[in-house]
C-alpha cells in the first residue's frame, strides 16, 4: 500500500503512531520454507512435521512501520510523508518470532533482508507500471 500510494504521488496512511513492529519475511523465503517442508515430508515421512506442525517463518527481527515507509521512500527517492489514522482495533503493538524450529527441522533460515526485498518489490511495481 505504501509503494502504490507513493508512486501515485499520494500520502500513505499509517494506522496508529507507526511504531508498531512486525517481523517482515520476504515471500521468496516463505515459499522456500514450504518447499523445504514438502521435502521433509517426502523424504522423512510426516512424523517429523506432525510432532509439532507449527513453524515460525520469520526473521527474528522487529521493524516498525515507519522504518518500512522510510526504506520505501529512500528506494523511490521520494518524501515519505504520511497521513496518520487512529490505530486499528485489536492491532498487536509488537510482533517478532523465533524461527528456531524451522532452522532445526527444515534447515531453513531467512536469506532475503527486508531492504533488498522492498527494493525488488519497488522494481516490480515500476516495471508493471512502465
Amino acid at each position: 500500500m505504501f509503494i502504490g500510494a507513493l508512486l501515485r504521488g499520494g500520502c500513505p496512511v499509517v494506522y496508529g503512531d507507526g511504531r508498531q513492529t512486525r517481523d517482515f519475511v520476504n515471500v521468496r523465503d516463505a515459499v522456500r520454507s514450504n518447499i523445504l517442508a514438502l521435502n521433509v515430508l517426502l523424504n522423512d515421512g510426516p512424523g517429523v512435521i506432525l510432532e509439532s506442525p507449527a513453524f515460525n517463518i520469520s526473521t527474528g527481527k522487529e521493524t516498525n512501520v515507519l522504518q518500512v515507509l522510510a526504506m520505501i521512500s529512500s528506494i523511490l527517492g521520494r518524501p515519505g510523508d504520511c497521513h496518520f489514522e487512529p490505530p486499528r482495533k485489536g492491532e498487536v503493538r509488537r510482533s517478532v518470532l523465533d524461527y528456531g524450529r524451522a532452522k532445526e527441522v527444515l534447515k531453513w533460515q531467512p536469506n532475503v533482508d527486508l531492504e533488498a526485498g522492498l527494493r525488488d518489490t519497488v522494481h516490480w511495481f515500476l516495471a508493471r507500471n512502465a
